[in-house]
C-alpha cells in the first residue's frame, strides 16, 4: 500500500504536521474562524470546470494511519531540514491564532493578493476560510487554485483524520510573497506573513516551501517517476546523445531589488534587467539565453539544441536560434 502513495503527498502532510507542532503554548484564543466556509457547495465552478467535492464522513482507517506515520518513519531528512529552516522565524513565538488572524485579515494586501486561498483542515476535512468568490477573478490561477483543492481532498481521502487541525494560506504566484525587507527583516514574527509557496530565496523571503502543484496536476509520480527506471534501462548514458536540450517560454524573470541575489546579468556581464517600478526588475534571462548565448554557442560548435517553446501556429525553425 505504501508504495502507491506519492512522496508528494507525504511532503504536504509532513509540512502541515510541523506547522501544528510549532503552535506553542503562547497561542491564545480560537484556533479557527467560527464559521469556516466548507469547500463544499456540491459543485464549485472554477475556470469553466466543476470541481465535485465529496461530502462523506471521514473515518480513520488503518491504511490512512500507516500512511501518515510514514512522515516519521520515512527518510525525509532533506525535507525536514528545509521545513525547520523555513519555520525558524516563528520558533520562539510560535504560530499563534493572533498571527493567523492578522495574515488572513491582510491577505489581499500581500503581493500574493488573489493568487491563492486560505484553507483549514479540521477533523481531516478541508475548508475554505477566505472569500470563495474571489477565485473567479484570478484568470488562469483559477485552475491552479482548484487543483490545490483537489489535492487537499486527495490528502483528506488518503490520510483522513491523521491530518492535524491546521489553517494556512497558500500561494499560486510565480514569485515568493513574504519579502523580509517589507516586514522588518523578520524581527517581528507576529507581523511576518506565514505563506505556503512553491518558490523562494532563503536569504530574502520567509515563505514556507511546499511542492509545486504541477507535480500533482500532471501526475508526475505516476506518469514520469514510476517509469524512470525503465527509461534509464532502455536508454543508458552510453546510448544517449551528448547534447544540451531545452525549450523555453521567453517571458521575463521578476526580481525585487531587495532580493539582490535574484538579479541576473547576461553573457560577459551584459545588463539584461530593466527597472519596472514597485521595486521590481524584469530580467530577460530566457530571451538572452535562447537568442544570444545559445546562438553564439551553436556557432562555436557546442552540442546543444535550445529554442523557444513552439506555440500554436508556429514553426520550429521560426523560434530556434540560428
Amino acid at each position: 500500500m505504501m508504495t502507491r502513495v506519492p512522496v508528494y503527498s507525504f511532503s504536504w502532510v509532513c509540512i502541515l504536521t510541523l506547522l501544528v507542532t510549532i503552535r506553542l503554548s503562547q497561542s491564545r484564543g480560537a484556533l479557527f474562524p467560527s464559521h469556516p466556509a466548507r469547500i463544499e457547495p456540491d459543485k464549485l465552478r472554477l475556470a469553466n470546470q466543476y470541481l465535485t467535492l465529496s461530502q462523506r464522513q471521514l473515518r480513520q482507517t488503518t491504511e490512512q494511519k500507516e500512511a501518515a506515520d510514514y512522515c516519521t518513519t520515512g527518510n525525509f531528512t532533506a525535507l525536514y531540514d528545509t521545513i525547520h529552516r523555513d519555520l525558524r522565524f516563528w520558533r520562539e513565538t510560535g504560530i499563534t491564532a493572533k498571527l493567523m488572524d492578522w495574515v488572513l485579515g491582510n491577505i489581499y494586501n500581500f503581493p500574493v493578493r488573489h493568487k491563492g486561498a486560505g484553507i483549514l483542515f479540521m477533523g481531516g476535512k478541508p475548508y475554505i476560510i477566505t472569500d470563495p468568490a474571489i477565485i473567479n477573478t484570478t484568470a488562469h490561477h483559477q485552475r491552479l487554485i482548484s487543483s490545490h483543492f483537489a489535492l487537499f481532498l486527495a490528502l483528506s481521502s488518503t490520510f483522513g483524520s491523521a491530518i492535524p487541525d491546521v489553517e494556512f494560506l497558500f500561494s499560486t504566484a510565480d514569485e515568493p510573497a513574504a519579502l523580509l525587507h517589507y516586514h522588518a527583516n523578520g524581527t517581528d514574527p507576529q507581523r511576518l506573513p506565514l505563506l505556503l509557496s512553491f518558490c523562494k530565496s532563503p536569504r530574502s523571503h520567509a515563505d514556507v516551501l511546499v511542492p509545486d502543484i504541477h507535480f500533482f496536476m500532471r501526475n508526475f509520480t505516476g506518469n514520469f517517476l514510476s517509469a524512470a527506471a525503465n527509461f534509464s534501462s532502455k536508454w543508458p548514458w552510453e546510448r544517449k546523445t551528448p547534447k544540451l536540450f531545452g525549450r523555453f517560454s521567453p517571458y521575463a524573470r521578476a526580481a525585487n531589488q531587495y532580493a539582490p541575489e535574484l538579479y541576473r546579468k547576461g553573457r560577459e556581464g551584459k545588463e539584461i534587467c530593466r527597472m519596472s517600478g514597485n521595486d521590481l526588475f524584469f530580467c530577460d534571462v530566457r530571451k538572452h539565453y535562447i537568442w544570444d548565448w545559445a546562438k553564439r554557442a551553436n556557432k562555436s560548435g557546442l552540442p546543444l539544441d535550445v529554442a523557444q517553446q513552439v506555440g500554436r501556429g508556429e514553426d520550429r525553425d521560426s523560434v530556434s536560434p540560428k
